[in-house]
């Protein structure tokens, strides 16, 4: 009986395929597998980076915009980032937020003021393919840092030889079974 409860397990994992997941943080010298940056921001690499160095630097004009997405049938989920706005206005500075699965938005929020705050997501967003972050405000610069994401990898499917390797496990336990009665 055990041997079979073995095949069924052994089936399921043939014909669901085998897909990994990895944790990394996405920084301007770090992008983790799967992931790729679509819409370049600045770099910076002064103290003003909200955690690590070398972090994500947005500011009014052609580097207002950050998305990072995920390659062809990778997901990934996202945990947190954190901010740091500092410079002119910054009271009226905002810095958006918009999180997709495809072309559809499934989360969007937006957060303003002179300030430096980690933000966190309970309950983590996932099975996303692209974040974007768009700043705006005149004279102010957003430091992007500690991304947090869980990357997934496309499932891969087993070749034929699994089925073949599962029917003659099949054959064994049939042959086993006939013996005992």
């Amino acid at each position: 009986m055990n041997i079979l409860k073995t095949l069924k397990f052994a089936a399921a994992a043939l014909i669901l395929g085998v897909s990994s997941a990895h944790s990394a943080t996405v920084s301007p010298s770090s992008m983790p597998t799967g992931l790729s940056v679509t819409t370049a921001a600045g770099e910076n690499d002064s103290a003003n980076c909200p955690v690590e160095r070398p972090c994500f630097s947005l500011n009014q004009g052609a580097k207002n915009t950050l998305v990072i997405s995920a390659d062809a049938g990778y997901t990934f989920s996202l945990s947190g980032f954190a901010y740091d706005m500092t410079g002119g206005n910054a009271n009226s500075a905002k810095l958006y937020f918009t999180a997709y699965t495809g072309a559809t938005p499934v989360f969007s929020q937006f957060w303003t003021g002179d300030s430096s705050s980690p933000i966190a997501f309970s309950p983590v967003l996932s099975g996303l393919t692209s974040i974007k972050f768009f700043h705006e405000g005149q004279g102010v610069t957003t430091r992007l840092g500690g991304i947090t994401v869980d990357v997934t990898a496309p499932p891969v499917p087993l070749p034929a030889a699994g089925f073949l390797l599962l029917g003659g496990f099949g054959a064994l336990a049939a042959v086993k079974r006939r013996k005992k009665a």
